[in-house]
C-alpha cells in the first residue's frame, strides 16, 4: 500500500500537462525571435538614420555647388554684355565704357568681381594710331606697357574700376605668362576662357606668399556680322576681349554668403593642386565621414569642391532615437515576455501538481 502511493506520487511529480514543454519551447522562442527581431529592426533604423543624413548632405553640397556655378555664370553674364556692347558699335570711348560698368553696378549684382576690361588686339603697324586715338579719348598718359616693339600687342584699353590702386591701362598681356595661353585660346575658339592663377595689379605690392590667387575670364570679341566658322576667320575678324578678374577667396566668399552658413567648403585648383585657393569660412578644413566632393567648370577650367558640415549644424546635432535604444527596448521586452511565458508553464505545472496531491 505504501509502495504504491510512493509510486503514484514519483509519476505525479513529472506530470504538468501537455500544453507545459510547448509553452517553455514557446518562451524560448519568443525570447530568440525577439532578440533577432529587435537586432534587425536597430540595423535598419540605423541604416534609414544614416541614409537621411547621407540624403541631406549631398542636397546640401548639390545646392552650393549650384550656387557657386551660378556665380560663375553670372560673371559671366556681364561679359557677355560688354561683348555686346562692342559689337553694337564702331567706336566705344571712354566715357562710354564708363557709363556701362556704371549701369552694371558691380559692387552689388557682381559681388566678387574685382573689374571688368577691354583688352584690344593690337597690329604691331597700328600701335602708334591706337595709342595717339587713346591720347585725345581722354588717357594723355597712356602708353603700352611694357615698352619694346612686338609683333602685336594685347592691350588694356579701358578698366572699371580702375580709379583703384593697380591699374592695367595700357598693360600688354602678352607680357604676362598666366594670361596669355587663354587669351589666345579664346582669340582661336571663339568660347569664354579662363585664365590660369594670377595675381591682381592691386595685389602685387604684397608679399608673393601673401598674394591672393586671381583668375581672369575672357570672351571674344569679333566684328559683327564677319564669319567665324574657322580658326583663320576668327582671327581675321578679331576685335580683343572682354575680361573680368576676380579672386578666388572673393568669389567663393561672395557666393556662399547668401546661404545658411551651416557646411564649409574648400576650393581647389587641379591644374595645379596642392592646397586650397580659397575657404570658406576663412580656415575652414573639410574632413571627416561626412566630407562631400563636387566640381565646376568654366572656360575650359576645373575647380574641385570639398564640403563638411560645420560644428553644431542641424545635420549634426538634430536628435533621433538611438539604435542601442531601440535594440535593449526591443531585447527587454523579448526577455520579458519569454519570462512569462516560461513562469506560466511552471505555475501550470505547479497547479496540477497541486490538484492531484489534494484529490
Amino acid at each position: 500500500m505504501v509502495a504504491a502511493l510512493l509510486r503514484r506520487r514519483l509519476t505525479w511529480r513529472g506530470q504538468g500537462g501537455p500544453w507545459t514543454p510547448v509553452l517553455r519551447v514557446v518562451a524560448v522562442l519568443v525570447v530568440l525571435l525577439g532578440i533577432a527581431a529587435s537586432v534587425s529592426i536597430a540595423r535598419g533604423w540605423d541604416a534609414a538614420v544614416r541614409r537621411q543624413r547621407d540624403e541631406r548632405l549631398d542636397r546640401t553640397a548639390a545646392s552650393r555647388t549650384a550656387t557657386i556655378r551660378g556665380a560663375l555664370r553670372h560673371y559671366e553674364d556681364a561679359l557677355q554684355a560688354e561683348r555686346s556692347l562692342w559689337q553694337a558699335s564702331t567706336f566705344v570711348s571712354r566715357e562710354d565704357f564708363r557709363i556701362f560698368a556704371r549701369t552694371l553696378d558691380l559692387a552689388r549684382r557682381y559681388p566678387g568681381l574685382q573689374r571688368i576690361s577691354w583688352r584690344a588686339f593690337v597690329p604691331d603697324e597700328q600701335a602708334a594710331a591706337f595709342v595717339a586715338g587713346a591720347r585725345r579719348d581722354g588717357a594723355p598718359d597712356f602708353t603700352i606697357r611694357p615698352p619694346g616693339r612686338r609683333p602685336a600687342y594685347y592691350v588694356t584699353l579701358y578698366s572699371e574700376l580702375a580709379s583703384r590702386p593697380g591699374s592695367t591701362i595700357g598693360l600688354d598681356a602678352r607680357a604676362t605668362p598666366s594670361v596669355l595661353a587663354a587669351l589666345e585660346r579664346a582669340r582661336d575658339s571663339g568660347q569664354t576662357t579662363m585664365s590660369g592663377q594670377t595675381t591682381l595689379a592691386v595685389d602685387l605690392r604684397l608679399p608673393p606668399g601673401e598674394r591672393p590667387v586671381a583668375f581672369e575670364l575672357l570672351v571674344p570679341v569679333y566684328r559683327d556680322q564677319a564669319p567665324v566658322r574657322t580658326v583663320a576667320q576668327r582671327r581675321a575678324a578679331f576685335r580683343g576681349w572682354a575680361c573680368g578678374q576676380f579672386r578666388a577667396a572673393d568669389f567663393l566668399n561672395a557666393a556662399t554668403r547668401s546661404v545658411q552658413l551651416s557646411t564649409g567648403v574648400e576650393l581647389y585648383d587641379p591644374a595645379v593642386g596642392g592646397d586650397p585657393i580659397a575657404t570658406f569660412p576663412a580656415g575652414f578644413r573639410a574632413g571627416g565621414p561626412d566630407m562631400r566632393t563636387d566640381s565646376v567648370s568654366l572656360g575650359g577650367r576645373t575647380f574641385r569642391l570639398r564640403y563638411a558640415p560645420l560644428p553644431g549644424t542641424p545635420i549634426l546635432t538634430e536628435r533621433t532615437i538611438p539604435a542601442t535604444l531601440l535594440l535593449g527596448i526591443g531585447t527587454a521586452i523579448s526577455v520579458l515576455l519569454g519570462t512569462l511565458l516560461w513562469l506560466l508553464a511552471q505555475v501550470g505545472t505547479l497547479y496540477q501538481r497541486v490538484g492531484r496531491l489534494a484529490r
